[in-house]
């Protein structure tokens, strides 16, 4: 997996991160706990984290944003999770923005 960009973003949300984790498991995604306060969520093409509460923090690496975003934002959107971030690329230079 050649994990090149980064993604950077804020999840305004109630929900826990293990609910928040648990929506992503529920599409196919390996949900772990990755330290005492936050949780792992990977697939063929991310492998994202997720840290804090209230506004949760997802980042990491992940393959091609452009292509997967829309995918990724698919879960956020149907459990109304509201969302803003960035898309970094291979020399950290900013490929794109986002909110939904």
């Amino acid at each position: 997996m050649n994990l090149d960009c980064k993604i950077r973003s804020v999840l305004d949300t109630d929900l826990l991160q293990i609910e928040v984790a648990e929506l992503f498991r529920s599409v196919g995604w390996e949900v772990r706990k990755w330290s005492w306060t936050g949780y792992e969520i990977r697939c063929d093409w991310a492998q994202l984290y997720l840290d804090g509460e209230g506004e949760i923090l997802m980042h990491g690496p992940i393959t091609d944003p452009l292509t997967h975003s829309q995918e990724l934002f698919a879960t956020l959107e149907q459990a109304g999770i509201k969302y803003w971030g960035e898309f970094y690329g291979a020399d950290s230079e900013l490929l794109q923005e986002f909110n939904g």
